[in-house]
């Protein structure tokens, strides 16, 4: 599988950097709505079990999830959109023709957002944050929602990403990301395996280490990424200094394919 196939840079075609002022805001208004995220169970062979206590490096907290659907709104914000966040996602998803979009009513007035259109059951809007103080984020696949209520136990099939703060952990702008990935790494049983081997050893996270690796493996930068969750993934953070903040549009019926080709589409 080539790079494309695994990872799309689509920075140049959206500007990110006139949302973050006011999304950056917006998202420390609502620092009561996060929900703690347990990233870390993707990490102890059984992604779909209970996990257990966090060690030192994940510890609660380490890993939170603000969804739209918990993020206050704010009045008469701009138009349609409920919050700067809102807007974002709007403009995102017009830009490139991406689905859920907000529709019509039947008398021809466009729909203003509800709590309907943020929880379809296809997708998932959320942000996503990992403390400084994490310890390690290693490779991960088919990620599995297990913060999310609306979608418990779904498993994304492929995810945008848009960067918002923490890009100095790379050297780049603050709202610039760095992933690794490896597009023929797929197997979900091998990954667990080696993920059990070292929980069953009682590895710190700071000394967990991905497979070994299987075909190519690719760096990619950029504030727009669609990343293809089927294959093996992890933000390239060599050390982190500041906490990191992005935004997910997930989908879980809609392959990689399919939400490329409808980028794609739109900016040819």
């Amino acid at each position: 599988m080539a790079k494309k196939d695994a990872i799309f840079d689509y920075s140049s075609h959206f500007d990110v950097t006139p949302y973050l002022t006011e999304v950056n805001a917006s998202i420390t208004n609502n620092a009561s709505n996060w929900q703690t995220d347990r990233v870390d169970n993707m990490w102890y062979g059984a992604p779909t079990a209970d996990a257990p206590t966090p060690p030192s490096g994940w510890d609660v907290g380490t890993f939170k999830a603000l969804h739209l659907y918990d993020i206050d709104f704010e009045t008469n914000y701009k138009e349609l959109d409920a919050t700067p966040i809102h807007k974002l996602i709007r403009d995102i998803k017009e830009a490139f023709n991406l689905p859920n979009k907000l529709g019509t009513h039947a008398d021809g007035d466009t729909a203003a957002w509800g709590n309907e259109y943020t929880c379809h059951t296809d997708e998932s809007n959320f942000v996503h944050f990992i403390a400084k103080e994490c310890a390690a984020f290693p490779m991960v696949i088919n990620p599995m929602a297990f913060n999310d209520p609306k979608q418990s136990g779904a498993t994304k099939k492929c995810e945008l990403i848009i960067g918002i703060q923490g890009g100095e952990n790379n050297s780049l702008d603050a709202h610039e990301m760095s992933f690794k990935v490896r597009p023929t790494m797929t197997n979900q049983t091998t990954f667990n395996t080696h993920n059990k081997t070292l929980a069953d050893a009682s590895t710190a996270p700071a000394s967990y280490t991905n497979q070994t690796l299987s075909g190519s493996e690719f760096t990619q930068n950029g504030s727009v990424m669609l990343i293809n969750c089927t294959n093996q993934y992890q933000p390239a953070t060599v050390s982190r200094t500041v906490d990191y903040t992005v935004l997910h549009i997930a989908w879980y019926g809609h392959t990689y394919a399919q939400i490329k080709a409808l980028m794609d589409a739109a900016i040819a």
